[in-house]
């Protein structure tokens, strides 16, 4: 399902995780590579959900790349990504999230690590 920034308040939450992945990506890189098949994009109107799929040579793993909107409308979709890993043969769904989300485990879901990262350009 496409969505769409029809509001400023969309947008803003938009940028907003954008910036929480270190912008990493803009909206038109996002989009690109939605239409390239490089991620998927699963929304329900008000909220968005951008998964990538990673192939390795024994194994396949969906990520879950971004999340913008409400956690409601994430946990709504959460079955049918599920089932689309199941039909590409992902073996796991990963996805990294505020710590926040541990107050809603899903069923399945476990925290298995803690993320941290390291700025190496400032020696």
């Amino acid at each position: 399902m496409k969505y769409e920034i029809t509001d400023e308040e969309k947008e803003v939450k938009f940028r907003k995780a954008l910036s929480l992945l270190d912008d990493l990506y803009n909206f038109e890189e996002v989009m690109d590579r939605i239409q390239t098949g490089l991620f998927q994009s699963f929304s329900d109107g008000q909220t968005w959900v951008i998964t990538q799929v990673h192939k390795f040579p024994r194994r396949t793993l969906l990520d879950i790349v971004l999340i913008v909107g409400e956690m409601e409308g994430y946990f709504k979709m959460l079955p049918d990504i599920e089932q689309y890993g199941r039909i590409i043969g992902a073996y796991k769904i990963i996805g990294m999230g505020r710590d926040g989300w541990e107050r809603n485990p899903q069923p399945g879901w476990k925290k298995i690590a803690s993320v941290y990262a390291k700025d190496l350009t400032d020696a």
